[in-house]
């Protein structure tokens, strides 16, 4: 009986890590650092956390050029020392904040980032 409960809590354990690892960033902040961190890398999974509407507005080969672009700026200032979300504001479904981008190389960026909740994913998006 003690092997069938202690077998039963791993697999309630493993279960709870691989529903962790496999879900997509929960917060606003959460998104938007983990934005930052596939942008430094160049991938191409970095267009999952936009909005639909703004792939489409834009368009999905120029969205992967400007995050190509931004990547390889990124790696000349010697990549992401941290991401810091300031003045962050959620209204209903909808969230703006500043993202502050410090690099290795001791210099720092801040962009304005708006997200829209869809279907429980917060996703990038522009205002209108």
């Amino acid at each position: 009986m003690k092997n069938v409960i202690s077998l039963f809590a791993v697999i309630i354990i493993l279960g709870a890590l691989v529903i962790s690892c496999g879900s997509s960033p929960s917060t606003p902040e959460d998104v938007a650092k983990e934005f930052m961190s596939r942008v430094e890398k160049g991938s191409s999974s970095a267009l999952d956390l936009f909005s639909p509407e703004l792939v489409q507005m834009i368009g999905k080969e120029k969205l992967q050029k400007a995050i190509e672009e931004q990547s390889a700026e990124i790696k000349k200032k010697g990549g992401i020392k941290s991401v810091e979300v300031t003045d962050l504001k959620i209204e209903g479904e909808e969230a703006t904040m500043n993202v502050v981008t410090n690099f290795n190389d001791g210099s720092s960026e801040t962009e304005d980032m708006k997200m829209i909740k869809k279907d429980g994913d917060w996703l990038i998006t522009i205002s209108k």
